[in-house]
């Protein structure tokens, strides 16, 4: 596999060979080397891959997953929803 880079060293994308490079378009170097799946921006040194996101990148990174694991004011009212009418349901069956 080729990565391509920027000038800066900023993965652009990637292909098994020229044809596929061609594809990704203009890049100014390349490497063989993958880059690790943990970073959230790679950026290639001319040796190694780095994390190229800046502190202020993950951390909104991090606020932004935190904010999508928690549950919206519809999934909330939705789950309040469900067990009324189950409390109502149980209840209807208790009476019969």
């Amino acid at each position: 596999m080729i990565y391509a880079v920027d000038k800066d060293g900023f993965l652009l994308g990637y292909g098994k060979n020229k044809a596929e490079m061609a594809m990704v378009g203009s890049y100014d170097q390349s490497t063989t080397v993958q880059p690790p799946s943990n970073l959230v921006k790679p950026k290639w040194d001319g040796k190694n891959w780095i994390e190229g996101a800046t502190a202020a990148e993950l951390a909104a990174l991090a606020a932004q997953q935190a904010q999508a694991s928690q549950p919206s004011a519809e999934q909330l009212a939705i789950n309040q929803l469900g067990v009324l009418v189950a409390s109502q349901i149980g209840r209807a069956a208790n009476n019969a």
